[in-house]
């Protein structure tokens, strides 16, 4: 099956999109000035923490102070030579009190400014707005841009394959999955669990799933570990030695309901259900294809050819209309006037890894219009299939049209060009 088989525009992947866009650009929401007011409450906090070193922090108060502030001050105080007198338990205990109030202000405040504070999921957190909300709202650009680029990528290509409504279910519990699992099982955090990741795990394990055997334009196997080393490495700073306050649960989590979303799928059958749907639908929306099946039938070549002929100018991505007009040119011995139509449609092939439907049209080429110049990157990897499949007749003279296509014929495409030939024939290179 080829890369796409549900609707030509992916609307839920657009839709959620535009809100991960607006949840980036829009306020939390907070009152006005609420940007200043939490800088304020910060600088409060920290300042007490810095008159008062000795009082006990929280991770999510750690993380509201700063952790490179906190660390300074207190190797500040590890390292300085004078020694502070003992705090009588009392004065300790009022210290702390007047330090977490400080800091609820601070976390307070900081919701109300920062939109990834005030939808992002904590632990024992129960408001079910955030459970789906989270997943729209991030507090830095590198989040935002990995998160959005990720999710383009993995959902127009699940969502060409399922269809908006499978998808749209999938994307539901992908969101609420992580954050029900981080809100319940992810212990006390320094940052609210929010933006895409939960999601986008979920995404592109069933995106590396379906896509197993080049299913898919880019390749999960590819796209996978490119998304984990960024989302790891380059977002949350991960090296070996650091591996704290992770939401690693909530990522698990996400990887899970991928595997079951695309073994669901599958099992079901749910995406053959879905292209058989779609070509019903197409062929019986264009009645150009019921007109030409009766000119042909009445004898009225001219006539079916002009009615196909339109409508493939008309309607460039109708399947059924460019086979069809393909058909009729190859009957009528004018192969060379259509055959514009066929190779996009062959090289489509050949990217979704249907080598057999490919094949099946190059041999309708070059019997009907053997002078069609076919590009280089075409006939080499029609070349491989034609090995895989084991003509090697076929194969070779592929070669040596991609030969043939000096311009089209890069330095990638050439080295694939020698080691195809090496596999038919090692004196041939």
């Amino acid at each position: 099956m080829g890369s796409s088989s549900g609707n030509r525009l992916p609307l839920v992947t657009l839709f959620v999109a535009i809100l991960m866009l607006a949840g980036f650009v829009l306020p939390a929401g907070g009152p006005e000035g609420a940007d200043l007011a939490s800088e304020f409450a910060r600088e409060e906090a920290q300042e007490f923490f810095h008159r008062h070193p000795d009082v006990t922090l929280t991770a999510r108060a750690r993380e509201l102070l700063g952790a490179k502030y906190v660390d300074q001050i207190l190797g500040d105080e590890a390292s300085s030579p004078r020694r502070r007198a003992a705090v009588p338990p009392r004065l300790r205990a009022r210290r702390q009190q007047q330090f977490d109030v400080l800091t609820d202000k601070a976390d307070q405040t900081r919701s109300a400014a920062d939109s990834a504070w005030h939808y992002g999921v904590n632990a024992g957190d129960r408001v079910s707005r955030d459970f789906f909300a989270y997943g729209f709202f991030h507090s830095e650009v590198i989040t935002f841009a990995i998160s959005l680029l990720f999710f383009l990528v993995a959902g127009i290509g699940l969502e060409g394959a399922w269809g908006s409504l499978v998808f749209v279910a999938f994307c539901a519990l992908a969101l609420f999955a992580p954050a029900l699992v981080h809100a319940t099982w992810a212990g006390e955090g320094g940052i609210p669990f929010s933006g895409a990741s939960g999601l986008l795990a979920a995404l592109l394990a069933a995106y590396g799933l379906r896509g197993w055997g080049g299913r898919l334009v880019l390749p999960g196997w590819i796209l996978l570990p490119l998304w984990l080393f960024a989302e790891y490495v380059i977002v949350r700073e991960v090296w070996f030695d650091r591996v704290e306050g992770l939401p690693l649960l909530a990522h698990a989590a996400g990887f899970g309901v991928g595997v079951l979303g695309a073994s669901a799928v599958a099992l079901l059958g749910l995406e053959d259900r879905l292209a058989r749907r779609a070509d019903t639908t197409r062929s019986a929306s264009n009645p150009v294809l019921a007109l030409a099946a009766r000119a042909v039938a009445e004898g009225q070549l001219d006539a079916a050819w002009s009615a196909l002929s339109n409508a493939a100018a008309e309607e460039p991505q109708d399947d059924e209309v460019a086979r069809a007009w393909w058909a009729l040119a190859c009957e009528q011995g004018r192969a060379r006037e259509a055959v514009h139509v066929i190779l996009p449609r062959m090289a489509e092939e050949l990217r979704g890894g249907d080598g057999e439907a490919a094949i099946d049209d190059w041999f309708e080429i070059v019997h009907h219009a053997p002078e069609t110049e076919v590009e280089a990157r075409i006939t080499t990897r029609l070349a491989e299939a034609l090995i895989d499949r084991g003509d090697s007749a076929a194969a070779r003279e592929a070669l040596r049209r991609a030969v043939e296509d000096s311009q089209g014929l890069t330095t990638a495409l050439a080295q694939r060009v020698v080691r195809s030939a090496r596999e038919l024939d090692p004196e041939l290179a």
